[in-house]
């Protein structure tokens, strides 16, 4: 994770100052509140969502976004759970 700070564009501007209210780095990890920031890095994204998916019994993309949002941010995060991607991980309707 730490990594993907020197490379994404997004860290970069973070890390210069971004307007966001309340980023902060701590311990080499970046924060907006208290959401831990996670990068368009690999899969991590889609591991992410995948995890929660499968951890909270398979619900659908709203109830797996919540659980996120409560913890986590990225751009754009809710334009990445507009479109379903239970059914493509589980093959369970949503």
């Amino acid at each position: 994770m730490k990594e993907g700070y020197i490379e994404d564009n997004f860290a970069k501007k973070l890390m210069a100052g971004s307007t966001i209210p309340g980023v902060h780095e701590d311990h080499g990890l970046w924060y907006v509140g208290n959401h831990l920031v996670i990068l368009r890095t690999g899969s991590c994204r889609e591991d992410f969502f995948q995890l929660a998916h499968n951890s909270m019994g398979h619900f659908g993309a709203d109830k797996v976004y919540a659980t996120l949002r409560s913890s986590y941010y990225w751009l754009n995060m809710r334009r990445g759970f507009g479109i379903c991607l239970c059914t493509g991980m589980c093959g369970l309707p949503t």
